[in-house]
């Protein structure tokens, strides 16, 4: 993750990096995992995290990422160009943005294509009570040519043979 001022000219980037988005039906055999987002981040100053990848893939791989708070303006160049997540864990007031400031409003079950190249936030603004966990389902690809349904499918898949422990997130034998 690396911070990206407010008023640095884009270059090849996005003003509103959030490509698309709709809203899909979890089954609720995908819970909502209070307890492993609390072991997850034990402490207040880890804001963003992923788990689950398999070690050295970083391209069509299902994985978790979650967030403690919000994040700064950011760029995150060192991994595929573009995320696709399923939000199944977010409380009421996170949203997303980039320089743009339009916001897109995040909820369990919205799905979203973002372009991690452009400067992109997860805010905690507005006039809801103070946001505290965002957890979602992602899956990371370097050009945007899968189709959604298809990715969507690998996601749920991959939730659906996952279990967490009292301690750390284990695949499912």
């Amino acid at each position: 993750m690396a911070t990206f001022k407010w008023n640095t000219p884009l270059s090849h980037q996005r003003s509103q990096p959030v490509l698309r988005y709709r809203d899909i039906s979890l089954p609720d055999s995908i819970g909502l995992y209070p307890e492993m987002l609390e072991q997850m981040f034990p402490s207040a100053n880890h804001s963003l995290k992923t788990w689950g990848r398999t070690p050295g893939v970083k391209e069509n791989d299902p994985h978790w990422i979650g967030v403690r708070k919000q994040t700064p303006l950011h760029t995150d160049k060192a991994y595929p160009r573009y995320t696709h997540q399923i939000m199944v864990n977010v409380d009421p007031g996170f949203c997303l943005r980039g320089v743009s400031l339009a916001e897109i409003q995040l909820k369990r079950g919205r799905y979203f294509v973002l372009d991690t190249h452009s400067p992109h936030q997860l805010f905690a603004g507005g006039n809801w009570p103070a946001p505290q966990w965002y957890l979602a389902l992602s899956l990371d690809t370097f050009v945007d040519d899968a189709p959604d349904a298809d990715v969507i499918h690998a996601l749920l898949g991959y939730a659906a043979t996952f279990k967490f422990d009292d301690v750390h997130p284990m695949p499912l034998t």
